[in-house]
């Protein structure tokens, strides 16, 4: 295993428009390619704020007619992509008054405008924030399954079980990085993306916590795993509630909390380091490894690993 400083951010919509340059004045974005203008953008912060929705004014004007679409994108992420929840705008070159709905109460969005391009290129506008009135909710409920907010900044609720638990203490499933399904031994052989290039996230048919819980719910991102070790308080227990099961209680700002079994992990046949080790996988990868959040000695740590080995998952949903 490898070490990863968790000072690491991993910006996935960045990824996406970084041969665009973005520049602000007056309210008013334009993304330029090198000398060129690829788009401009221009809106206004959120007005007719409520506890599921807001409204902004807003005007894209594209660089060309052959530009596929325009919209608003949104999220709890920091640079919200098309590829999470959006909004398509009408005709190029003209006012729209958007309302962007089904918004959970007292949470913190961003969001921008786009253009994507005939090119398959996107550019974004400026990132604005808004943050719905009332109270978000302590607890959601997906496929069954308990779902918690620990005040974190990005918003997202983690389970209170593990995948394939029926209980906070129970052990739950083992998976290799993304697989679907249990197995009876985890080697290099029966391994999916074993020695693969691959630096992406996965999708939905490739994530165990959307297959096995339903939709509405996944597998974190490095980035919320990050935000799981750097922004809790972390408490090594030792037979956790008369269990029998060691692991971590992790305690958010808001005093909610979630436990963390040291489930070890499987290879091969075998199942190791139960009651001391724990491993839970995050989506992103990177060239022939996947990061995880893994604890070993009472030391939470991200690491990059190869994806052969059976480790837990925990799910989060938004």
């Amino acid at each position: 295993m490898f070490l990863f400083l968790t000072a690491f951010v991993c910006g996935c919509a960045s990824m996406v428009a970084q041969n665009f340059e973005i520049s602000t004045k007056n309210g008013i974005s334009v993304a330029t390619v090198g000398k060129d203008t690829a788009a401009v953008f221009g809106v206004t912060n959120a007005y007719n704020v409520t506890d599921g929705a807001f409204s902004v004014l807003s005007c894209v004007a594209p660089k060309t007619e052959k530009s596929l679409e325009t919209g608003i994108c949104y999220g709890k992420t920091a640079a919200p992509s098309v590829e999470a929840n959006h909004v398509v705008l009408g005709e190029n070159h003209r006012v729209n008054t958007t309302m962007v709905e089904g918004l959970d109460a007292g949470t913190a969005y961003n969001y921008r405008l786009y253009v994507k391009e005939a090119d398959g290129s996107t550019a974004y506008g400026k990132t604005y924030s808004v943050t719905t009135t009332g109270v978000a909710p302590l607890t959601k409920e997906v496929g069954g399954k308990t779902f918690v907010n620990l005040g974190l900044p990005s918003g997202v609720y983690w389970a209170t079980s593990n995948v394939g638990a029926n209980a906070e203490t129970d052990l739950g499933n083992y998976y290799a990085w993304g697989e679907v399904a249990t197995k009876s031994e985890y080697t290099e052989k029966n391994s999916t993306w074993n020695d693969i290039n691959r630096s992406e996230v996965l999708t939905n048919t490739e994530d165990a916590a959307t297959k096995v819980i339903g939709e509405g719910c996944r597998i974190p991102t490095l980035d919320e795993m990050l935000e799981l070790v750097n922004g809790c308080t972390w408490k090594w227990q030792y037979n956790y509630k008369g269990s029998s099961t060691n692991g971590y209680l992790v305690v958010g700002t808001n005093g909610q909390s979630i436990f963390l079994p040291a489930a070890g992990f499987r290879r091969y046949a075998g199942t190791y380091n139960v009651g001391s080790d724990g491993g839970y996988w995050s989506s992103t990868s990177i060239e022939k490894f996947s990061y995880m959040l893994y604890f070993d000695g009472r030391v939470e740590h991200i690491y990059n690993n190869n994806r052969t080995n059976g480790y837990s998952v925990r799910a989060v949903c938004e």
